[in-house]
This record gives structure tokens, sequence and C-alpha cells, in this order.
């Protein structure tokens, strides 16, 4: 038993737990109609009372437009001038291989990843061993 108030966050963690159950177990009893709640704010623990609310109108294509761009298009066709750029530049070839490797873990990822230079035409100069 406390003799002073203390702020919740200054409790120990298993009294938090108490505090915070018995809160449940009040609500929960208020909700059922076990015990009867008092106060201006009484209501916000009883569920509220069935209101049926209008479904409104279903959109419009045209409240939706389509986007202008594809995303997806746009990443491809980046990805492929980063292939032609590496085809060609071998600086371009080691950052594309650089930022490749960054998510590699294991060697046969790396692997993976030399392999699809090598199918891509990407020559690289000096491959990690």
């Amino acid at each position: 038993m406390r003799t002073a108030w203390v702020p919740f966050e200054d409790l120990h963690w298993d009294e938090q737990a108490k505090v915070l159950e018995a809160a449940a177990i009040g609500i929960a009893m208020v909700e059922s109609g076990e015990i009867n709640a008092g106060g201006a704010h009484a209501s916000l623990l009883r569920p509220r009372p069935y209101e049926p609310v209008d479904p409104g109108t279903p959109p419009t294509r045209s409240s939706y437009p389509a986007p202008e761009r594809d995303l997806w298009a746009d990443a491809h066709a980046a990805a492929e001038a980063a292939i032609e750029a590496a085809r060609v530049d071998p600086a371009s070839a080691s950052s594309l291989y650089n930022f490749l490797r960054w998510g590699c873990r294991t060697a046969a990822e790396l692997d993976e990843t030399v392999r699809l230079f090598v199918d891509h035409g990407i020559p690289l100069q000096h491959p990690p061993t």
C-alpha cells in the first residue's frame, strides 16, 4: 500500500502491470454492465450504440485518374540504362557491381552477381575472389 502518490512511470514494472490489469478489468466490467460508471466521461467506457452509416456513392474512375507515369517501367528503364552504361564504361561497371554486391551475404550470392554481369555482357576487370 502506497501512502504517497507516485507517477505511473516511476512504478516498478510489476506494479505498472497490476495497475493496467485493474484498469482493464474495471473497463470490462463497465462494458458488460456489471458495475455502473459515473461522471462526465463515463459514456466513453460503454460500447457505443449501433448507428448505421450511409455507404455513400462508390468512387468513379474519373475520381482516380490513372497515373501519368508507370513507375515499374521507369525502374526497368533505369536498370537497362545502368546495364548499357556498364557495358562500355569501367567506372559504371564497377559502380553497378558494388551496388549489387552490397546485398550479397554468401560466396554463392557473389558468384551469382558475377554470373549476372557475364550474362549481360558487362566486363569485370578484377572480380573478387
